[in-house]
C-alpha cells in the first residue's frame, strides 16, 4: 500500500472526536504557514534599511504595506524603522508560540490516538474465537501490540509533521516567490528536485527494510520468550552461550536494519545543507566581487533566511515519507487485526430456545447430541459421534490415551470450540460460538470454573492469584483462605511470613509443582461456580492428597457439578459417569 493510502486508512479508523483534534492541527498549521510568509516578506526591507542605515522603504510587495499599516495604528508615533522593527519582532514571537504549540499539540494527539489504537487491538484480540488465538503463536500478539503500535503512532506523528511541513514550505515558498519568482522557483527546483530523486531510488529499499524490521521483530520476541521458558533446558545442558549467540545474531541484523532505515532519512539533509551552503557562499563572493549594490546583498540575505527555513521543513517532508514507508508493515499488520470481525451468527445453525435463560437461573443440563470436530481446514474429524448428557451435581471422569483428544472434548464442553457438525446445548439452549456477548455463552461461563492442565499464575501475591481478575481492593480474604483450605493449600500458606500476601513468583517460580495445581483449584473454588471443570488439574499431586482434594469437593453444600480428565484408576469411583475418549470417539461407560 502507498503512502497517502496507508494515512488516509488509519485516518478513517480514527473516532470523530479525533478528527476534529485533527481539524484543529490543520488550523495551526495554515496559521504557522501564514506567519512564516510574513516573517520572509518583512525580513527583506529590514536587511535593505540596515544595510543602507536609513529609513525604511517599503516594498511593493502585496499584502506588506497593508501589514506595515496595520502595526502603525498600533504604534501611531512609531518611525518606520521602529515598525518594521517592531513587526519584524512580533512575527518571530508568534511564530514561535504557534510553531510551538503546534508540535506539542501534534504530539499529544498522536499519543491519544496510539492509546486508542492500542485498547481497540487489545479488545479486538481478546475478543476472538479461542481457536483462532490457539492456531496464532503469542510473538505476533506481543509485537503488535508493542512494536507495531508504538510504529503506527510514529507514523501517525510523522503524518502530522508532514502536513505542518508542508504548511510551511508553501508558506515560505511564497513569500521568496513575491520577493524574486525566478530565483525562488529556481531554489525550490534544486532542492525538491533532490529529494524527489533521493526518495524515488530508495523506495523500494525502504520498504525491503520495513518488511525484514517487522519480522525481525516477531522473531525476536519469540526468541526471548522460548529462551527464559526454557530456561531449565538452557542451564542443565549448557547451552547458554549458544542462545546468547543466536539472540546477539538476531538483534545486530534487527539493528542494523534499523540504522540502513535512519540512514535514508538523515544523509540527505546533511548533503543538501551543504551543497546549499556551497551555493550561498559562491553567489556572495561574486556579488563582492562583482561590486553589487547593497539590495542585492539584502535580497541574498533574505533568500539565506529564507532556505534555512525552508530545508529543515523540506528535509523534515522528506524524512517523513521515508519513515512512514518504514514502518508501512506494521501499519498494514494494525489494520489487518482492526478488520478482523467476530464470526457473523448466520454462520451456525440456530435454533430456539425452548427455555430461556435467565442470569439467576441455576444449571440443569449439558447435552452432547452427535457432536463432531474437525481441525480447520481438515475433513477428517479429530472427535465424532459424540452424544451424552451431563446432569446438576454430576462428576463426570474422562479417561483416554494421551493425545486421544480429552483436552479437546473440555475445549468443548467450554464452549471455546465450535463443534463441526452436531449440537451442544445448556439447559436446553444452543451452545453456540456465535459471538463472544452471546447470551448463552455468557450463561454457561458464569456457571463454570476450569482448572487448565498448565495453571497460569501472575507474580503477584497468593491472593490475588487465587481471585484472579478481582481488583485488589475488592478480594475477599475470607472467601481466599476457604477456598485454600478446600484446596489442602492453608498450612503451607499459614507457614509464610507474609501469609496470603506472599509473593510467588514470575509463573509461580517460588512454588512446586503440586503447590500451582492446588493454587489452581482454590482459583476455581473461589468463583464459587456451579460447575467445575478439572482438565488433570491433579496430576501433580499424590494420591493421598488427590483423593483428599475430591473429597472435599463432593462433601461441598451445595455439591458442584465435576467434569475431570485424569490418567488415575483411584479417581474412577468418584464418577457419575464416565467417558473414555479412543479412536476419535467417546465411549460412556
Amino acid at each position: 500500500m502507498q503512502s497517502l493510502p496507508l494515512i488516509a486508512t488509519l485516518f478513517s479508523l480514527l473516532s470523530a472526536r479525533r478528527k476534529i483534534f485533527c481539524c484543529i492541527l490543520l488550523f495551526l498549521s495554515f496559521t504557522s504557514a501564514l506567519l512564516q510568509f510574513f516573517l520572509i516578506l518583512t525580513f527583506y526591507p529590514l536587511i535593505s534599511t540596515i544595510s543602507q542605515a536609513g529609513e525604511a522603504q517599503i516594498p511593493r510587495i502585496p499584502f506588506l504595506p497593508h501589514l506595515f499599516i496595520f502595526i502603525s495604528h498600533i504604534l501611531p508615533s512609531a518611525s518606520s524603522n521602529a515598525i518594521l522593527i517592531s513587526t519584524f519582532l512580533i512575527l518571530i514571537v508568534l511564530s514561535t508560540v504557534i510553531r510551538t504549540s503546534e508540535i506539542f499539540f501534534s504530539l499529544r494527539l498522536s499519543a491519544l490516538i496510539g492509546n486508542d489504537f492500542s485498547k481497540r487491538i487489545y479488545s479486538i484480540l481478546l475478543n476472538q474465537p479461542f481457536s483462532h488465538l490457539a492456531d496464532t503463536n503469542s510473538s505476533c500478539y506481543i509485537n503488535s501490540l508493542t512494536t507495531d503500535i508504538d510504529q503506527v503512532v510514529i507514523i501517525i506523528n510523522e503524518s502530522f509533521l508532514f502536513l505542518v511541513s508542508l504548511a510551511t514550505v508553501f508558506g515560505i515558498v511564497a513569500a521568496l516567490f513575491l520577493v524574486s519568482p525566478f530565483q525562488s522557483i529556481c531554489l525550490f527546483f534544486i532542492i525538491g528536485s533532490s529529494y524527489l530523486s533521493i526518495s524515488f531510488f530508495s523506495r523500494s529499499a525502504i520498504h525491503r527494510i520495513s518488511h525484514y524490521i517487522h519480522s525481525s521483530s516477531i522473531s525476536r520476541i519469540k526468541f526471548i520468550q522460548e529462551s527464559f521458558e526454557s530456561i531449565r533446558d538452557l542451564i542443565l545442558y549448557r547451552l547458554n552461550s549458544y542462545f546468547i549467540d543466536l539472540y546477539s545474531s538476531t538483534d545486530k541484523s534487527l539493528r542494523f536494519a534499523r540504522a540502513r532505515a535512519e540512514s535514508y532519512s538523515s544523509v540527505p539533509r546533511i548533503l543538501l545543507e551543504g551543497f546549499l551552503l556551497f551555493l550561498i557562499a559562491i553567489s556572495a563572493f561574486y556579488l563582492s566581487l562583482s561590486g553589487s549594490s547593497r539590495s542585492a546583498l539584502s535580497f541574498l540575505a533574505t533568500f539565506a533566511l529564507g532556505a534555512q527555513r525552508l530545508l529543515p521543513s523540506i528535509n523534515t517532508l522528506y524524512s517523513t515519507a521515508t519513515n512512514i514507508r518504514r514502518y508501512s508493515s506494521s501499519a498494514l499488520t494494525i489494520y489487518d487485526i482492526i478488520s478482523l470481525s467476530a464470526p457473523s451468527p448466520s454462520s451456525f445453525t440456530t435454533s430456539s430456545s425452548l427455555t430461556p435463560l435467565r442470569s439467576d437461573q441455576s444449571f440443569r443440563s449439558l447435552v452432547f447430541s452427535n457432536v463432531s470436530y474437525s481441525y480447520p481446514n481438515s475433513t477428517v474429524p479429530l472427535l465424532g459421534g459424540i452424544s451424552f448428557s451431563l446432569e446438576k451435581c454430576q462428576t463426570v471422569v474422562i479417561t483416554g490415551a494421551s493425545g486421544s483428544g480429552k483436552s479437546t472434548l473440555i475445549d468443548l464442553i467450554l464452549g471455546l470450540l465450535q463443534p463441526s457438525s452436531g449440537t451442544i446445548t445448556v439447559n436446553n439452549n444452543l451452545l453456540v460460538q456465535s459471538s463472544y456477548n452471546d447470551d448463552v455463552l455468557n450463561f454457561w461461563h458464569s456457571k463454570i470454573a476450569h482448572v487448565p492442565q498448565s495453571v497460569f499464575l501472575s507474580d503477584s501475591s497468593i491472593a490475588a492469584n487465587v481471585a484472579f481478575g478481582v481488583p485488589e481492593h475488592l478480594i475477599d480474604s475470607d472467601l481466599v483462605r476457604f477456598s485454600l483450605d478446600l484446596a489442602h493449600l492453608q498450612d503451607f500458606v499459614a507457614s509464610l511470613p507474609h501469609g496470603i500476601d506472599t509473593i510467588i513468583g514470575e509463573r509461580g517460580s517460588l512454588l512446586s509443582g503440586g503447590q500451582i495445581q492446588r493454587l489452581g483449584i482454590a482459583r476455581a473454588l473461589y468463583r464459587q461456580s456451579e460447575v467445575l471443570i478439572l482438565d488433570e488439574a491433579t496430576s501433580a499431586l499424590d494420591p493421598f492428597t488427590e483423593s483428599s482434594i475430591l473429597t472435599s469437593l463432593h462433601e461441598m453444600k451445595p455439591k458442584p457439578t465435576i467434569v475431570m480428565v485424569t490418567h488415575r484408576e483411584h479417581s474412577l469411583h468418584f464418577a457419575s459417569l464416565q467417558l473414555k475418549v479412543s479412536n476419535g470417539h467417546v465411549i460412556a461407560i
